[in-house]
């Protein structure tokens, strides 16, 4: 089975502030390394790292496809430099186009992020529900809230993987992680 994934991967300067005694960047390599990295690199898979935008307009995502090795997967996580603002729908937008360009028998995008998307964007202009059902057949989300300490902000991510028929987890500033389904009242 050929497997088409994408790691979303929140560069963003705000994962160098701390929960508790780690770097949120530090907490965001451990899922990778505990949650996420069991799950792929299997032969077949085909392993993207994708890594926020430069800015809301007119730029594009880096992606890089790396080596199907574990360890060295968890080495160029382990590599990136967190220095961004946060494009994350934009950079979803461009992980969800890389979808509809690749042939697979299943498509997974996980997301590491800790903060709320920084321009101004609904998910929902850019990305509508017939583009997945039409281009995606199996898709799976999985976003993962860094101590995200607003409850918009973690609404919106929220709503943001309930629309892409996702799950959310959410890390709270005492390292303490919740599987989310819905949005808070």
């Amino acid at each position: 089975m050929k497997r088409y994934i994408e790691i979303v991967y929140d560069n963003s300067g705000s994962m160098n502030d701390r929960v508790g005694n780690k770097k949120k960047y530090e907490i965001a390599q451990e899922l990778f390394e505990k949650d996420i990295l069991p799950s792929i690199g299997l032969r077949g898979d085909q392993v993207v790292l994708r890594l926020l935008r430069n800015g809301c307009e007119d730029s594009i995502s880096i992606a890089e496809t790396l080596p199907n090795q574990r360890n060295l997967m968890l080495n160029r996580i382990k590599g990136i430099n967190h220095d961004q603002s946060t494009p994350l729908f934009y950079t979803v937008f461009d992980s969800v186009e890389a979808c509809r360009n690749v042939t697979a028998d299943e498509y997974l995008i996980f997301v590491l992020t800790d903060g709320d998307d920084t321009c101004g964007v609904r998910i929902e202009d850019l990305i509508d529900e017939d583009t997945l059902k039409k281009y995606v057949r199996f898709y799976k989300v999985l976003l993962v809230q860094l101590a995200v300490n607003s409850p918009i902000s973690r609404n919106n991510l929220t709503a943001f993987t309930n629309a892409l028929g996702g799950q959310a987890i959410s890390l709270d500033k005492y390292g303490k992680y919740a599987f989310i389904s819905s949005v808070e009242k």
